[in-house]
């Protein structure tokens, strides 16, 4: 995102998201070539919602089934947290009811559980069942 939107991006090779020509699904202005055919978001987030994603990881764990295949991401400066179902086509994101931080990192342990690294007090949390 720019100014007006943060988008997901599921990334492949040779993929063209659009980048000058859009910000998340809104038109952009710029001087690029804009006649391409690209690579739709899979989520967008308003301003209200993020305004610096951290990226995340597939929760392939075992502790929460509810979770399991779900993108898990935050944003540092809205300190909320979302997810979405990645074998889903154009699964909406749920908002996660984690405890703020400003997210800086997501780990994820050979056991597929995630991880949040923040900027608060603890600095690194599990994501376990009831957290959010």
């Amino acid at each position: 995102g720019q100014g007006a939107q943060e988008e997901i991006d599921l990334v492949v090779i040779g993929g063209n998201y659009g980048w000058d020509c859009f910000e998340g699904t809104a038109p952009h202005s710029t001087n690029a070539p804009c006649n391409a055919t690209f690579v739709a978001p899979e989520v967008v987030h308003g301003r209200s919602d993020a305004r610096a994603i951290t990226g995340g990881a597939v929760y392939r764990g075992s502790s929460i089934s509810g979770l399991r295949g779900f993108y898990i991401y935050g944003d540092f400066l809205t300190r909320l947290f979302f997810a979405f179902d990645t074998s889903v086509a154009d699964a909406p994101a749920v908002r996660l009811s984690l405890p703020p931080t400003s997210v800086s990192a997501f780990g994820q342990g050979r056991d597929g559980e995630v991880y949040v690294v923040g900027f608060d007090t603890p600095s690194i949390q599990k994501i376990v069942p009831g957290s959010g």
